[in-house]
Order: C-alpha cells, then structure tokens, then sequence
C-alpha cells in the first residue's frame, strides 16, 4: 500500500488484512483492491490484532479506559468486549483454541519485563505461563488448539519492536528461544549477533523472524533447528517490523506501508 498514511500492526485470515491507522482498525483485502474501510473510532489507541482462529473475532490492546487492556470484537466491526483489568500495558499475541495470549509487565519487577499470559475467550482470570521473561510467542503451525503441548517459539529480551534499538548489541538485545515438541524445554535457535524480534512457527519445518544482523532489519526463515538460514526480504531502507502471518502469507510493515509475502513463491 503506497497511498497517504501511516500503516502498522497489520495481520491477515485468507484475504483479508486488519491494520490500524491513526489509533484505529482498518480492514482492506490482500489484494488492496478496494479501498481500505475504517472499522473503529476510538479515543485511545488501539494495537497489534490478531485474528481468532476461524477468523470471526479480533482480538486487540486498546488504551481507551487507561493502560492498554485486552479487547476483542466481531472482525466485521461492532462493539468491543474488554476481557482484561491488568492496569498495565500489553501485547496481544496469538489467539489459540478457546485462549487469547498477551505478554505484560503486570507485576514484574521492571517496566517491559514482560511474561506472557492467557485468558479465554470468554474473559475470567488470566494465567501466567510458567516459561519466563517473553515477549513474543508463537505456536508451531498446528497447534492452533493445543498451543504449547505441540511447541512453541519466543523472543526473549529486546524492546517490544526491535526499530526502537536499531542495530542494538548489547546484551539485553532480542534473541529467540524455541521448545519444539512441547517439553517445556527451550533452547536457542540460532546465534546470530543483531537484534531478533517477533519468530513466526510458519509451518512445520520454517520459522521466519526479524532481524538486523547484517544492517537493515529483514525477514529471515531457518528450520525449527536452527539450520537453511536464509533471507526472505530485501529492504535498505526501513526495518521490518510487527510481522504477522496465517501460514501462507507473511504480512509486515516497513516505514509507512504494509507489504505481504506469499510464502510459498517467496514473492512480496
């Protein structure tokens, strides 16, 4: 998308593309056919949707009530449901079975040391999973249903969007941690010296992330063992951030636009 704005947080269900504008959700199709149509005219700010698993429902942060919360919100556009009161800042990131997962600094320590929880659909008490500091999770391919018992990959440390520490090498910088079988048992999946953020399990055997070990922050993919690195994007200008993806497409945004790569032909 190359028209007038400023475009983030975009995620995708087959064709259609939730991404917020100006604090607000927007729905357009891959394609970009049609103009984009505003689906929320919010006071406060909303951030990183996902979509349920059937694609029905979004869940999303919105600061409208104060600190960011947990709201979702039929994916047509209609009134929000609020499901949290953690009276903290927070990540929405995955929607598995009936569970919605979000990672918070609530009582931790330090600002942005965050952990990740869950909380049903339906709201209730959210959980804290027992897998330490994250702020990133993602689900292997098939485990929309059982989430964790069928693996699971992380960013552990890193700020929230690596484009904040560009070219950060330090050691707070993200890097990610993957349980393949569900153990509970994580592991490093691949030392490279930048900053990692955001590793989508994509499908059985690739796991695509962020990261700007040679420069410019990019999309990368290598196995759930960390072998066959390879680079999937080529930007020069503006890092990649907040990628999203359903399985068969990657979608992210680089300065001001959103971009999709088709993950089968390699092809954005």
């Amino acid at each position: 998308m190359s028209q007038q704005g400023y475009y983030r947080y975009p995620t995708i269900f087959n064709d259609t593309v939730i991404f917020i504008s100006e604090g607000d959700l927007w729905q357009t199709s891959l394609e970009g056919s049609a103009p984009a149509r505003r689906l929320t005219y919010n006071k406060g700010t909303i951030k990183t949707p996902v979509f349920s698993p059937d694609g029905g429902t979004l869940a999303f942060s919105s600061s409208d009530e104060g600190h960011s919360e947990l709201y979702t919100m039929d994916a047509k556009g209609g009134e929000m449901k609020r499901l949290t009161y953690m009276g903290d800042d927070l990540t929405v990131l995955a929607w598995c079975g009936n569970d919605i997962y979000f990672s918070s600094s609530y009582g931790q320590p330090f600002m942005k040391w965050n952990v990740v929880w869950k909380i049903s659909d339906q709201g209730g008490v959210p959980e804290k999973l027992d897998i330490g500091p994250a702020n990133f999770l993602s689900f292997r391919g098939d485990s929309l249903k059982s989430g964790l018992k069928s693996g699971s990959v992380m960013q552990r440390h890193g700020y929230r969007e690596y484009g904040y520490w560009k070219r950060y090498r330090g050691g707070t910088a993200g890097d990610i941690w993957i349980d393949q079988n569900g153990s509970g048992t994580y592991k490093k999946l691949v030392d490279l010296k930048g900053d990692l953020s955001r590793p989508l399990w994509v499908s059985e055997d690739t796991i695509v992330f962020g990261s700007d070990h040679e420069g410019v922050g990019n999309l990368y993919a290598c196995q759930p063992d960390g072998t066959n690195l390879k680079r999937l994007t080529n930007h020069t200008d503006y890092y990649v951030r907040n990628q999203s993806t359903d399985g068969k497409t990657v979608v992210y945004h680089a300065g001001a636009d959103l971009f999709a790569l088709d993950l089968a032909s390699g092809i954005s």
